[in-house]
């Protein structure tokens, strides 16, 4: 009996090597995404990839939802709710998105969340030499980010009111890690 069973068992180990499908293995993400929640709120960052070549824009979309089952008004900036920040990870470079200081309202629909592209609302001094790399890398208004080579923090900011100017106030980050080669 002990002579089947160890016959048993070498031809189930046979029969898994040759046999069977290898398992299955974990695939690693296919966009890089980050997400904060706060409250009911929640603002996702995703990017279609970690690593980028310098002189190619960053791209990606920011999306802002609300949880629960009724519309909200959130107040805030009338150019949008959202904008991205980039900061250079061993280095000086930051640059932070900059809105307008109005109080204007966006519906936010159950199931129909804000999205926002990768765009640069920042501006520089080009009188600074301090400003040189920004002037050249990235061109404010435009869709994606040109950064430098190094290891860069991009980040969605949403800042926004509940209801009315004055109330709730919330502000929410997600940031993703990336590289630019040179």
């Amino acid at each position: 009996m002990r002579r089947l069973g160890l016959a048993l068992t070498g031809m189930a180990i046979v029969a898994a090597a040759c046999g069977s499908p290898s398992l299955p293995t974990a695939a690693a993400p296919a966009s890089p995404i980050a997400l904060s929640t706060v409250g009911q709120f929640s603002l996702g960052l995703t990017l279609p990839k970690l690593v980028w070549k310098a002189g190619e824009p960053v791209s990606g979309t920011a999306t802002l939802r609300g949880a629960g089952s009724s519309p909200l008004v959130l107040v805030g900036a009338g150019s949008g709710l959202i904008v991205f920040d980039f900061a250079e990870v061993v280095g000086q470079r930051r640059v932070l998105g900059v809105s307008t200081a109005d109080c204007a309202p966006h519906p936010l629909a159950p199931g129909a969340p804000m999205i926002a592209p990768i765009t640069v609302s920042a501006g520089f001094d080009p009188a600074n030499p301090s400003d040189t790399w920004l002037s050249r890398a990235m061109s404010p208004g435009t869709a994606g980010a040109e950064l430098p080579p190094g290891t860069w923090d991009v980040t969605a900011r949403a800042t926004f009111y509940e209801g009315t100017c004055g109330g709730a106030s919330y502000t929410i980050t997600a940031t993703v890690r990336i590289t630019v080669s040179g």
